[in-house]
C-alpha cells in the first residue's frame, strides 16, 4: 500500500570492477552478473514493475509513474561500458 517510486540503476555488473578491468585492459565481462528481473519481482510482490531497456520502455515507465496506484519499481538498464574512467 505504499506510494513510492524506486529506481534501480542496473548495469547488470559490479560497475566499479567493470570500469577497473576495462581501464587496465582486462576482460570486463568477468564483472557481469545474471541479476534477477527486479521489475517482475516488484510486480509479484503487489507493486508495479517496469524494465527500462529501450526508449519505448522508458515511455511506458513514465506513463506508469503518472498512473500509479501504490509502489512502483523501475529497473533502469545502464551500459557498464558507458562510464567515465577511474581517477587514479
Amino acid at each position: 500500500g505504499l506510494d513510492c517510486i524506486v529506481v534501480v540503476a542496473n548495469d547488470r555488473a559490479y560497475g566499479a570492477e567493470h570500469v577497473q578491468f576495462a581501464f587496465r585492459g582486462m576482460d570486463p565481462t568477468q564483472s557481469h552478473l545474471d541479476w534477477p528481473d527486479f521489475a517482475s519481482i516488484a510486480t509479484a510482490m503487489g507493486g508495479q514493475g517496469y524494465k527500462v531497456d529501450s526508449e519505448a520502455a522508458l515511455g511506458e515507465a513514465i506513463a506508469g509513474i503518472k498512473d500509479r496506484k501504490g509502489a512502483i519499481l523501475i529497473d533502469l538498464y545502464l551500459d557498464p561500458a558507458d562510464m567515465p574512467p577511474p581517477r587514479i
